[in-house]
């Protein structure tokens, strides 16, 4: 006798785009929803650092997030039940029921991720379902739907950016009455799936608030588990109708096997620190001697560390960050340098010692910047046996084609590894408004981060140093700065743009201008402490001053005549111009004087 099946299984969500298959053609709609539902029930897992950090800040406990959260993710892909976009494949070539819309599919105006939240606001206006269905509360309906579109929000904008909200007159008709009663179905037949637990605070207005705040964590965890649930090597395509019980308990296996295979989030056994000759075979530095025993405060902490090139700065970072990890701090780090050629430096410098850092396992290391693939000693691992879904339109890639993309460029990858080399820049990007923000966003969290040569930045990224620096505080992270000439005023700024943040008074604080110098910032205050450097790399230089040009020009004679190079290093063009003319006018050989400057460039 044929079971009778609700109308949401006459729905594709994945279609193959190669001619050569095995199996389904295509996979139904609910079950790739399940199964990025289930992804999101074990990466959100009630252990996990993440969660227990969230829930902690919404003040409910860390099983009730993991469950609202899954829910939500349950209708990611709420919109695809639209008529128009399930258009975009012949239905009866998938034996699927035909369907006429309105409009056609726009992926501008109209994307299936706003289409979803145009079929919520639809039926929720309509009544056709009560959120009490699900939510066991007398509170208004208004107020219940207030806390669940922010909640939804993280879902819906799956695709890396928020979803547009507006009029849902003309996203009615992109839809048929069919679409949106299937949905309701599925709605409140996925619901049932998950013991869902919505604690009373969740709608009040300060927790409304604090939720806004985490919905960027939860979107770009949204992203990650749309991209992980949409891996075919881990959730082949299913078009054979069976109970959604049935299918949830076969994708939750799927998911922890997916999950596990991943480096997403895993937190590794630190090894404690000991000391340098046994991390790194050599007696430690005056600097790197603070690093080791500097005291490891609780709380976010920011260590800033001046001394002259060559006086092993980054094994003095390298310290503090094993440190940090040991004492329950963070789970990773990203070192990120101003150049690419330094990267690759770095890439090599760490990659022989991160392991050492760690009890057991091999922690992922990645490379991120431009030229990665050019580097001899780093191949990006591609997700290979996957298939290729078709592109709903050209102006919207499908997950797994993002998913593809995503995972073999490092660039993006890398604040989501374990441990990540590459420029400034790709941390920096997690405080603009570009696409997948929110999930780099959750790659720094329980990171150190660690930024070399600091004072190579221009105004403009040390404005987003401060922006960035001041996100990873709220997120309890720490950090460390290395430079070897960092201007009094920067420091200040960096510290008391940290202190700011943590809500610490700043007060009066008097700021060291010894050199070299080590800065340590928490809630606790300022702490500074002058080192000494290394014998080897320590030097007087005389500084003489001059008064006037015609000084300048007899120091040039006299180091022309001593057969040396000299540099007249002036303010501005004009200046260097006046300057060029009165070196040629005194040496003998004017034909080796050059001028280096932007009218150079300009002639």
């Amino acid at each position: 006798m044929a079971t009778d099946y609700p109308g949401y299984f006459n729905y594709w969500g994945k279609v193959s785009n190669t001619s050569e298959f095995t199996g389904s053609y295509f996979h139904l709609l609910v079950y790739h929803s399940l199964d990025v539902a289930a992804v999101g029930w074990h990466l959100l897992n009630e252990e996990s650092t993440l969660c227990l950090d969230l829930s902690s800040f919404l003040g409910i406990s860390s099983g009730e997030l993991r469950s609202i959260f899954t829910f939500s993710l349950l209708l990611h892909d709420l919109g695809k039940f639209a008529a128009a976009f399930q258009n975009l494949h012949a239905l009866d070539q998938l034996n699927l029921s035909p369907q006429i819309s309105a409009r056609p599919y726009d992926s501008k105006l109209a994307r299936h991720d706003r289409l979803g939240w145009g079929i919520w606001k639809i039926a929720s206006d309509k009544e056709l379902f009560s959120l009490n269905h699900f939510i066991n509360s007398d509170l208004p309906g208004r107020t219940l739907n207030r806390t669940l579109e922010v909640l939804l929000d993280c879902s819906w904008g799956h695709h890396g950016k928020p979803i547009l909200h507006g009029r849902t007159l003309d996203l009615e008709d992109y839809c048929v009455d069919a679409n949106i009663s299937d949905a309701v179905s599925f709605i409140q037949d996925a619901s049932q799936l998950v013991e869902l637990s919505w604690p009373p605070q969740l709608f009040e207005k300060e927790t409304l608030s604090r939720l806004k705040q985490v919905s960027w964590h939860l979107a770009g965890l949204a992203v990650l588990c749309d991209w992980l649930g949409s891996n075919t090597s881990y959730f082949p395509y299913c078009a054979d109708k069976k109970a959604l019980a049935s299918y949830w308990s076969e994708t939750l296996q799927k998911a922890q096997t997916a999950v596990q295979q991943t480096d997403l989030f895993n937190a590794y056994a630190v090894q404690p620190f000991s000391s340098f000759e046994q991390h790194f075979n050599y007696s430690p530095t005056p600097l790197q001697h603070w690093s080791a025993s500097v005291e490891i405060e609780s709380g976010p902490q920011l260590f800033i560390l001046e001394d002259v090139t060559g006086a092993g700065k980054t094994e003095a970072a390298l310290c503090l960050t094993q440190r940090l990890m040991a004492a329950g701090l963070a789970d990773g780090f990203y070192f990120g340098l101003p150049s690419m050629a330094t990267s690759n430096a770095m890439f090599e410098r760490v990659s022989h010692h991160y392991l050492g850092m760690f009890k057991q396992g091999r922690p992922s290391i990645v490379l991120a910047h431009g030229a990665r693939d050019m580097h001899q000693q780093f191949r990006e691992l591609v997700m290979v046996d996957t298939r290729d879904d078709i592109n709903y339109q050209l102006a919207e890639q499908t997950a797994t084609a993002s998913c593809n993309q995503w995972f073999a460029d490092s660039r993006k990858k890398v604040l989501l590894a374990p441990v990540g080399v590459g420029t400034v820049d790709q941390a920096l990007l997690a405080v603009l408004p570009r696409r997948h923000q929110a999930l780099r966003m959750i790659g720094l969290h329980r990171k150190v981060l660690i930024f070399d040569e600091v004072h190579a930045a221009d105004e403009f990224m040390l404005e987003l140093l401060y922006d960035l620096l001041a996100l990873h505080v709220r997120q309890g992270g720490c950090a460390i700065l290395l430079t070897a000439t960092l201007p009094v005023r920067q420091r200040q700024r960096l510290s008391n743009r940290w202190l700011q943040t943590l809500g610490c008074e700043q007060g009066e604080a008097e700021y060291e201008t010894g050199f070299p110098l080590a800065t340590q910032v928490s809630m606790s205050g300022v702490k500074q402490q002058v080192v000494a450097s290394r014998p080897e790399v320590s030097r007087s230089l005389e500084v003489q001053f001059l008064s006037s040009a015609a000084d300048c020009l007899g120091v040039i004679q006299k180091a022309l005549a001593s057969d040396q190079c000299v540099v007249w290093i002036c303010n501005s063009v004009a200046d260097a111009l006046e300057a060029y003319q009165q070196v040629l006018a005194v040496v003998p050989e004017p034909e080796r004087c050059l001028l280096f400057s932007q009218s150079f460039y300009l002639a």
